[in-house]
């Protein structure tokens, strides 16, 4: 799960697709996500003119890091699109500097015009010709359509240590414009040139030097304070915020809180606190193994606990997954969703499934392909490698199926979870199988299938920092079961039994009450992370 300020990121942006108003609100909860919450870090984030910077060089290397895909030159089908904005086939590869420079200032929250057109080759000429630098500004402000901007120019040309990172440079010959590009720092810029192999044409990491000092001529640099009023935060929330690096760090941490209006002094004294807390007065500690932030898994850990996870749910039918074709809409039971549709306003918390792919996609997520965990929990609706397009690392192969491997069949419309040989775990049955009765009851079961049209193999693993929540299966689930039944006094093993490493229902309601008493009440959500494992290593009985 990612956290909370790349989320807010990704709404910033536009990226993600989170979508805007009631449908972003929608997608955060079924995600996990406190859509308030979001927002408050989207304020956060553009309530200072420094974090906009950040932003702006977050997305340079955004673009530059998938420059295959990010932006579209022109075509007399598409025009100048922004693939971000407008997302469409076509020719896909973007050397538009000036594009370039637009995508990378409008996504990072600036509400500018995202295309190839903002500026014009003449219209940066009658910038850089302009009578005075204030109709030179009056040009900018009225293409950019934003009045928060600063015009720097020079027709002998601007010393490099005027420029800034964020700003957007232009350089020409003579006072013929020549090219656009995004200052990164004062030795690196950001451009797309043709100069070079298409798949390296955006680079985030050019030299600010040669041609690109010798002909700089104008330079447009943000100066708005930011963009929203500064979010009304206590110094504890606030200090959780500069922990989860929503405000940078150094200099950058206390430009940023002090422009928005914050105590830096203050923010500052309880993040040291926080992660330097007073020696506890003597008493017991938890002496045994907890758990680490870093998910670690072997494929056959994957592939082992995928397993695990379908058998769990094949054994548990009636409460553990979406009813229907609602299932595609509605969430799933493990990321804690609930069903919005009236077809399902009956059924508790996901009662059962009979949709094939939701089943396969979720054992996947919540076995270990943790990064694609909504998005493979949710899709559905096609029986061949069109249904994984979230799954990363999976293969089409050939011969007899091994266990874990995905089965799918297009002849019948059909696709499994293979147990080896013609083994399989499956979600199946009839839209008339009514709730709760044998028919029902029997959907998810194990049975024998051979009628496959195509067998992918996941040949991945799994090592990246992710929260620990419900559904996972895990080791390091295991050792926060002993955490927490150390922390209450055996209550926890006395009411679920003993740990198992799956991360269901008991440990879910028992990680919450920790986190209520311990952390501070507001704060169980149970999920858990950084913020959670420090408090369980500080506890003291």
């Amino acid at each position: 799960m990612k956290s909370r300020s790349g989320i807010a990121r990704e709404v910033i942006a536009g990226m993600g697709g989170w979508g805007s108003g009631t449908t972003r609100v929608e997608r955060l909860r079924k995600a996990g996500y406190n859509p308030d919450q979001v927002q408050g870090d989207v304020n956060t984030i553009l309530c200072c003119r420094q974090n906009i910077i950040t932003n702006m060089k977050a997305m340079a290397k955004k673009i530059a890091d998938n420059n295959n895909w990010w932006y579209i030159y022109w075509t007399e089908k598409y025009g100048h699109e922004c693939a971000i904005c407008h997302p469409h086939g076509g020719e896909n590869h973007g050397w538009q500097c000036i594009g370039t420079a637009m995508a990378i200032w409008h996504h990072a929250g600036l509400p500018i015009p995202c295309n190839c057109g903002v500026i014009a080759n003449d219209e940066w000429e009658k910038i850089l010709k302009a009578k005075t630098d204030a109709d030179a500004l009056k040009i900018a402000q009225k293409l950019l359509k934003i009045k928060e901007i600063k015009v720097i120019r020079n027709k002998n040309g601007i010393p490099k240590s005027d420029a800034k990172a964020g700003d957007m440079a232009a350089i020409f010959h003579g006072t013929e414009y020549y090219h656009t590009f995004i200052v990164m720092s004062s030795s690196k810029l950001c451009d797309a040139t043709t100069q070079s192999p298409k798949e390296n044409n955006i680079r985030a990491d050019r030299s600010f030097s040669g041609a690109y000092v010798s002909d700089l001529k104008v330079l447009i640099r943000y100066t708005g304070k930011g963009l929203c009023s500064p979010p009304k935060r206590t110094i504890d929330q606030l200090a959780y915020e500069v922990i989860a690096n929503l405000w940078g760090s150094g200099d950058a941490r206390v430009t940023a809180l002090k422009q928005a209006g914050h105590d830096y002094d203050a923010v500052q004294k309880r993040v040291n606190e926080i992660l330097n807390p007073p020696k506890p007065s003597p008493g017991k500690r938890y002496t045994g193994q907890l758990p680490s932030y870093r998910l670690v898994k072997s494929n056959a850990e994957v592939i082992a606990d995928t397993i695990t996870f379908a058998k769990w749910i094949a054994a548990n039918h009636d409460f553990h997954y979406g009813h229907g074709e609602a299932a595609h809409k509605c969430g799933c039971y493990f990321c804690k969703t609930q069903p919005k549709s009236k077809k399902n306003a009956g059924i508790k918390m996901y009662e059962h499934s009979q949709c094939c792919n939701p089943f396969v996609h979720s054992c996947f997520a919540h076995g270990g392909c943790i990064p694609s965990w909504l998005a493979v929990c949710l899709r559905g609706g096609a029986y061949d490698w069109n249904s994984y397009p979230n799954l990363k690392d999976f293969k089409r192969v050939t011969g007899t199926p091994k266990a874990g491997d995905i089965v799918c069949s297009s002849k019948i419309g059909h696709t499994a979870l293979s147990l080896g040989g013609n083994k399989v775990i499956e979600a199946s049955g009839g839209d008339d199988n009514v709730i709760h009765s044998k028919k029902w009851n029997n959907s998810i079961r194990i049975d024998t299938w051979s009628d496959y049209t195509a067998i992918y193999r996941y040949t991945g693993s799994v090592d990246a920092d992710v929260v620990m929540r419900h559904g996972e299966i895990s080791k390091r689930v295991l050792l926060w079961q002993d955490y927490l039944n150390w922390w209450s006094d055996g209550a926890f093993y006395k009411e679920c039994g003993k740990g198992d490493g799956i991360y269901g229902d008991k440990t879910y309601e028992w990680t919450v009450k920790f986190q209520e008493k311990v952390i501070g009440k507001g704060t169980g959500d149970g999920t858990v992370g950084p913020i959670t494992l420090k408090a369980a290593a500080n506890y003291v009985k």
